[in-house]
C-alpha cells in the first residue's frame, strides 16, 4: 500500500464560519502492481453537503485481445466499512471482432455488492484510459463511467459518506493519471448560530435599551423592486439586527417561503459592515439556499425606521420597516410573538 498526499488543494468559495468547499486535483501518474493501493487523504470537514471523487486509470491487460479477466476500483473509508466502484473486465472468453466487449461497474460496501450495471458503449477495451467518478447530493450517489465522455450507469440512495480518503486498487498492473474529489459544506449547517427567539427578544429588552437611530432591532419586509429575471425575493422576512463585533449579524426570524423548512430562527441571514458614510454598510447576504448573494451590495438607512438593501447586480432591492413600539425609555423594541 503506498499514501501520497494532496498535491493542489483550490478553494472556491468561503461560506460562514470559515468552512470552505474545497476543489483537490492530484496528478498521480503512478503504475500499480496488483494489490497496491495509492490512497489521496480528503479534507477533515464535518456537514458536507456535496462530495465527488473521481479516479483516471488505464489497465493494459484490460484489452479484449489478451483475453483476461482483470479489475480495478476505486474505494474509499466510511463508517459502514469501506466502500467502492469496481470495473469488471471478464474476457477471457470473449473473441476479438466477433464477440461485443463488456465491463460490469458494481458498487459495494463491506464486500457487499448494492448494485450493479452492464457498460458496452463509451468505455475503452483496449487497454487505455477509462474514468469512474461517484457524487453524492440530497442522500443519493450517483456513479458515471467513461472513456472520454462521463454517462450515467448507476444511481441507489445511500447517506453522504463520511471519509477521510479515496484511493485505487487492481487485480493486475494499472496506471494512475488523475484523482480528483470535491467538497461543500451544507450551508445551512454553516449558518447555524446561538441565538434563539427568546434571546433575541431578551436583547432588545435589556436595562441599556436599543435607543433611536441604531441600527439594532427586529425588521421586517416592507416592499422590494426586484428584476425577476434575476432574482426572486426568498419570502418576506422577518429579521433581527444585533452588534458583532466591528458590525452587526442578521438573524432570520421567519417569513421564508423559498426553502422554508431549512431555515431557523436565530440562522445568519447576512451580514453589515460600517463604510466612512453615516448609515451606509456594505452588505453579506446568504440567499433562500443558504450561499452567498455575489457581491458589491450595500444596505441604507434611510431614517430610524427604514432600512433598504441593494443588489446592484441583480438589479434588485429589498426594504425593511422597523418592528417598534416606544417606551418609556425611548427604546423601540418588539415583544410580537416570535414563531
Amino acid at each position: 500500500m503506498r499514501i501520497i498526499r494532496v498535491l493542489f488543494v483550490l478553494t472556491m468559495c468561503v461560506l460562514a464560519k470559515n468552512a470552505v468547499a474545497t476543489e483537490i486535483y492530484v496528478r498521480a501518474d503512478s503504475l500499480l502492481s496488483a494489490g497496491d493501493t495509492l490512497f489521496v487523504s480528503l479534507p477533515g470537514q464535518e456537514d458536507l453537503d456535496f462530495i465527488a471523487m473521481e479516479t483516471r486509470c488505464a489497465m493494459p491487460s484490460a484489452d479484449i485481445r489478451r483475453h483476461r479477466h482483470v479489475w480495478w476500483s476505486m474505494l474509499w473509508d466510511d463508517v459502514g466499512g469501506e466502500c467502492g466502484v469496481t470495473v469488471d473486465f471478464d474476457m477471457g472468453e470473449m473473441l476479438e471482432g466477433v464477440d461485443a466487449p463488456a465491463a460490469i461497474v458494481s458498487l459495494w460496501r463491506g464486500g457487499e455488492m448494492l448494485s450493479s450495471a452492464v457498460v458496452s458503449s463509451g468505455f475503452d477495451f483496449s487497454g487505455r484510459w477509462n474514468s469512474v467518478s461517484v457524487e453524492w447530493s440530497a442522500g443519493r450517489m450517483n456513479v458515471y463511467v467513461g472513456d472520454r465522455l462521463l454517462a450515467g450507469c448507476l444511481s441507489v440512495e445511500m447517506p453522504q459518506p463520511r471519509c477521510r480518503r479515496f484511493g485505487v486498487t487492481a487485480s493486475d498492473k494499472v496506471h494512475v493519471d488523475e484523482m480528483m474529489a470535491e467538497t461543500e459544506p451544507d450551508p445551512y449547517v454553516m449558518l447555524q448560530t446561538e441565538w434563539t427567539a427568546e434571546k433575541i427578544v431578551a436583547e432588545f429588552d435589556r436595562p441599556d435599551g436599543i435607543w433611536p437611530g441604531s441600527l439594532e432591532g427586529q425588521w421586517v419586509y416592507l416592499d422590494r423592486d426586484t428584476d425577476t429575471d434575476k432574482a426572486l425575493p426568498g419570502g418576506e422576512y422577518r429579521l433581527a439586527i444585533v452588534r458583532s463585533g466591528s458590525g452587526y449579524d442578521i438573524l432570520y426570524m421567519e417569513g421564508a417561503r423559498t426553502c422554508a423548512s431549512e431555515w431557523k430562527c436565530g440562522m445568519l441571514k447576512g451580514r453589515l459592515m460600517p463604510t466612512a458614510f453615516d448609515g451606509h454598510f456594505l452588505l453579506e447576504w446568504y440567499d433562500a439556499e443558504g450561499y452567498p448573494a455575489g457581491r458589491e451590495n450595500y444596505a441604507t438607512l434611510e431614517n430610524p425606521s427604514l432600512l433598504s438593501m441593494s443588489f446592484p447586480l441583480l438589479d434588485s432591492m429589498l426594504r425593511f420597516s422597523r418592528c417598534s413600539r416606544a417606551g418609556s425609555s425611548g427604546r423601540r423594541i418588539s415583544h410580537d410573538v416570535i414563531k
